[in-house]
């Protein structure tokens, strides 16, 4: 999560912005398991298992540990499964995971089960003890050479940390003073008004987004053939300079308002 924090002005100083960020990493590994020889490890026994070298990742270290009889006898289910799981060995308890153990025969896939769970405590499994039927996987390899192979990809996620961003001075607002600049030196301007002996050049955008009745003069249905030139009766040209300044700028000239 952003945090932003932000200083009042202060005597018409700049506004200081700080910035941080919460980063929540992670770091991602596969590793592979080759069970050879499946039918020496039959009758080896329930609860009895074969383990993956260590390997490590996110700072703890991991295996993977296969049950070729199952890791416990369900008396529900007459099928012997193979059991599959995840070894959290050494390192930081909590540890936030995300894996997923697949199994191989030679290139081809046969199952993949995926899943996320936490690690309380040192020498915790999680997995899956139905990971496959035994009849099913002995008749997979009754053509092969008895081995398979358990792939584990694992992702760990690191503790979140907050990093401070750099400081950004933020200038204070000067549209008005931009706009009034346009204004009174005549940049850019595609409309220019006539008013008794005085000319004035503005901005059609500028002056129909603050009034409708520009909006309708310059770029309504009935707008004027040629509005480069407008001629403007009845007003003084300094009641004029005031109104433009008033558009340009939401305020009145500093000497209209003193007069």
């Amino acid at each position: 999560m952003v945090n932003n924090s932000t200083s009042p002005v202060n005597h018409g100083r700049s506004l200081l912005e700080t910035s941080s960020r919460s980063v929540a990493g992670s770091v991602t590994a596969t590793h592979n398991f080759l069970v050879t020889n499946l039918s020496r490890l039959d009758g080896m026994g329930i609860g009895k298992f074969v383990s993956s070298s260590t390997f490590s990742l996110g700072g703890r270290d991991w295996s993977i540990s296969v049950f070729p009889d199952g890791c416990k006898k369900d008396q529900d289910d007459k099928a012997v499964h193979v059991s599959a799981f995840l070894c959290f060995l050494r390192g930081a308890v909590d540890a936030r995971a995300k894996f997923s153990l697949s199994l191989w025969i030679s290139d081809d896939q046969v199952t993949e089960f995926s899943d996320t769970h936490t690690f309380h405590s040192v020498n915790a499994k999680w997995g899956w003890s139905k990971f496959i039927e035994k009849s099913e996987l002995r008749e997979l390899l009754c053509s092969g050479d008895d081995c398979f192979t358990i792939r584990c990809t694992l992702t760990v996620m690191e503790d979140p940390r907050t990093e401070h961003g750099s400081n950004v001075i933020v200038p204070l607002p000067e549209l008005h003073q931009d706009l009034t600049h346009m204004l009174k030196n005549g940049e850019g301007p595609d409309v220019t008004f006539s008013v008794g002996d005085q000319l004035f050049p503005a901005h059609k955008c500028m002056l129909a987004a603050r009034s409708m009745v520009f909006k309708a003069q310059f770029f309504g249905a009935v707008k004027e053939n040629d509005t480069r030139c407008v001629t403007v009766h009845d007003m003084e040209p300094a009641i004029f300079d005031a109104l433009l300044h008033f558009i340009y700028t939401d305020s009145l000239p500093d000497d209209y308002c003193s007069s």
